[in-house]
């Protein structure tokens, strides 16, 4: 019986590019730099500073000042220009189009089954405290029992000790009992299979649930099947 549900965040149940959008729009009214360049350029970053920190080249305390700096000198913006428009953002970005359609109704499902709810995130570019200020903004926070991100506990997915700071929270012996969603195949899923615990990975590109392993693994299209998948592991 799975006791925890930890998530993923942007992605996941938030909408990154959204955020991005909004992060451009006011490093463009800053700047005066051309919109669309500006949104190349952040997808640029990001990818180049998630493939950094997959290859272990950022601390784990300041990989937020470190990937921070790479994106500045990529976007073509000082340091203090990107850290106040993703300031502005986290209060501009219009609540409802920051949730991944269906991830609302969901959490909530999972909530009214007696499931704990965790938030498991890693961080680039802003500290989880900006999340957490979205996840507020939102209502979501109100459905989670607890959140976790990289630059608080000092460690990342797809490490182990990631995945076990939230079960000694939630007093989790068992990894069977817990279960992590997201997006990503190698932080989210694959953490989760290493860790022991349930992996669900969502991947868009499939028509319907896909569950292996003795239930340990699951593919699923949407967000939405998650609850289902929860109730019958």
């Amino acid at each position: 019986m799975i006791r925890v549900v930890s998530f993923d965040v942007w992605n996941t149940i938030l909408n990154l590019q959204e955020f991005y959008y909004e992060i451009a729009r006011h490093i463009s009214e800053l700047t005066e730099k051309d919109f669309s360049e500006i949104i190349e350029k952040i997808g640029e970053a990001y990818k180049k500073a998630k493939e950094a920190r997959r290859q272990g080249k950022f601390n784990e305390i300041t990989i937020v000042n470190e990937s921070l700096k790479l994106a500045s000198q990529i976007i073509g913006v000082s340091e203090d220009i990107l850290r106040r428009s993703m300031a502005k953002a986290t209060y501009t970005i219009d609540p409802k189009k920051a949730i991944i359609p269906g991830a609302d109704v969901a959490i909530s499902r999972l909530k009214s089954s007696g499931v704990n709810i965790a938030i498991l995130g890693n961080v680039l570019f802003w500290p989880g405290a900006y999340t957490r200020i979205i996840m507020e903004r939102t209502g979501l926070a109100d459905l989670i029992d607890k959140q976790f991100y990289a630059d608080e506990i000092g460690v990342s997915k797809p490490h182990n000790k990631a995945f076990r700071i939230v079960m000694e929270h939630f007093k989790i012996t068992n990894p069977t009992q817990m279960a992590h969603v997201g997006d990503s195949f190698y932080e989210d899923f694959g953490g989760a299979i290493n860790a022991r615990i349930v992996g669900i990975l969502i991947d868009k590109d499939i028509d319907k649930p896909i569950s292996f392993a003795e239930n340990q693994g699951h593919v699923i299209p949407d967000i939405r099947f998650v609850p289902d998948i929860i109730s019958r592991i």
